[in-house]
């Protein structure tokens, strides 16, 4: 018609398959062959309706009007959400914008002499009032909604895609009328319009974003939401927080367009045009290619979505960690029990012969050897019974324990002989050592109710070398001299083991 040109579709007229009643097996068939269909490629329908219905009267040429208005604005401004993949979103790692609305701008620019420059926008609310303001000169993507685009005030072009909604809840599936809390993104009208249109559930409740409704969801804080399955199909695949839900498909589709600001009916008929050259399968196939983003596996995402499987594997962890350290620390209490019970004498608790291994090893300087022996041991079991001279060897490993220092070590050497190793005395300190042993000989004098008198013959040897051999000979050989002299005696070797 001259001087006219198609500007908008309104309705369509729905198409089914027809099956006889007594075959009730083939519709069920049908209907599961057709939502497989509709799973695998959501844009199946319309790329039939395209290849068999399509429009025979199509532009492919500018009118002087619109060449003007390119001519005036070089570059269209077109606004988009930065979180709605596939359909569009902005890269994390270069901040350009991606998915389907990259895929067919960038046709739109080889096919035409249309360019745009893109701007991204946390939501839709604030997309449409930037169109509105003018800083903007369309906008994608907007719900296929003559009431909706009347109400806030802007003109919608044709459908870039049509998808199927679904019902997207928790648990066992209790029909569409059973749920009550719905849920819906602030952000995107598309959900809250749908569930208004259709009735659905009592309470409505907007969360900031898709995330924090699917959260929603899952913690039941509402009962579903509504959402394009193409989204859905991408936020499985794309982040890990979709465990445990479900979904059915719902009757309806929804459109998705772009918004011209009203009185742009210039920009509105160019992008009409544009979107008239463009090929379903090229979308479908920019669709399914954006929906294969890989998750991101890091371990802030897994905390995130995982809360609670985290916390109990921390908790996991530590119960694991501090049973370890208890097994550690038994084992540890255990090797340092048996290695006290392998240096240690048990009757006394000092320390036995086996640790003079460890001493001569050590090669400490400038040391004391005392060699201590029990006078009339003998006599004393043979008279009062073995329990007394038990007595007597730990009443004498009590009080030689008394004048060591830390760093001195007290050994019963064996029966009831002992030595007293003292570090770092030399023979200056001479009359310190007498001392130290007369206190000893005067508490053996003193009988109580559990021993009888006693007393002790000592022999003192210093050496420069540490202790060896040559040191415990010398000692021994001033001890027989205080046996000699009548026992109860301390003798001091004048001569002093050199290095």
């Amino acid at each position: 018609m001259e001087g006219f040109r198609p500007t908008f579709s309104i309705g369509n007229s729905p198409f089914f398959f027809a099956v006889q009643k007594s075959r009730p097996d083939l519709l069920r068939q049908l209907n599961s062959a057709m939502k497989h269909n509709r799973e695998i490629n959501p844009n199946f329908n319309n790329q039939l309706r395209d290849k068999y219905f399509k429009k025979s009267i199509i532009r492919t040429t500018l009118t002087p009007d619109e060449l003007h208005y390119l001519k005036n604005h070089p570059v269209i401004k077109i606004g988009y959400r930065n979180n709605s993949m596939p359909f569009c979103g902005r890269d994390s790692d270069s901040g350009e914008l991606t998915g389907l609305l990259s895929d067919l701008l960038e046709q739109i620019e080889k096919t035409s002499k249309i360019r745009f420059e893109k701007s991204a926008f946390a939501n839709n609310n604030e997309m449409i009032v930037a169109l509105k303001e003018g800083k903007i000169d369309c906008a994608y993507p907007v719900m296929d909604d003559v009431w909706l685009s009347e109400q806030i005030g802007y003109t919608q072009t044709t459908n870039v895609t049509r998808e199927r909604m679904i019902l997207i809840y928790k648990g066992k599936y209790k029909g569409v009328d059973s749920y009550q809390r719905f849920g819906y993104t602030i952000g995107s009208p598309s959900q809250h319009v749908y569930a208004i249109e259709h009735n659905m559930g009592t309470e409505r409740i907007g969360f900031a974003t898709e995330e924090e409704t699917i959260q929603a969801i899952r913690k039941g804080k509402i009962d579903f939401m509504v959402m394009n399955i193409v989204s859905w199909n991408y936020w499985t695949k794309v982040h890990h927080g979709c465990e445990g839900l479900s979904y059915v498909v719902l009757e309806d589709d929804v459109g998705y367009s772009l918004a011209v600001e009203k009185s742009n009916t210039s920009l509105y008929s160019i992008i009409e045009a544009a979107i008239s050259k463009l090929d379903s399968s090229v979308i479908a196939d920019s669709l399914n290619r954006h929906s294969q983003t890989k998750y991101d596996y890091s371990l802030r995402n897994f905390i995130r979505y995982n809360l609670v499987a985290f916390l109990m594997l921390i908790f996991f962890i530590f119960v694991i960690v501090i049973f370890m350290i208890i097994i550690h620390e038994r084992n540890r209490a255990h090797k340092k029990m048996l290695t006290f019970k392998a240096e240690h004498d048990a009757l006394t608790g000092v320390y036995n012969r086996s640790i003079l291994q460890k001493i001569e090893r050590k090669r400490e300087y400038n040391i004391c050897l005392a060699i201590i022996d029990i006078d009339d041991f003998k006599s004393i079991n043979d008279q009062y019974g073995h329990e007394m001279g038990d007595s007597i060897i730990k009443k004498v490993a009590q009080h030689l324990t008394s004048i060591a220092r830390t760093t001195d070590k007290v050994i019963r050497f064996g029966g009831d002989e002992f030595l007293v190793i003292f570090n770092g005395m030399d023979k200056s300190q001479s009359s310190i050592l007498m001392a130290k042993f007369q206190k000893v000989q005067r508490a053996l004098e003193d009988a109580s109710k559990s021993t009888v008198e006693s007393s002790i013959s000592v022999g003192i040897a210093f050496s420069e070398n540490g202790y060896t051999k040559e040191l415990f000979d010398l000692a021994d050989e001033v001890l027989y001299k205080s046996k000699s002299a009548g026992k109860h005696a301390i003798t001091i070797n004048d001569f002093v083991v050199k290095k």
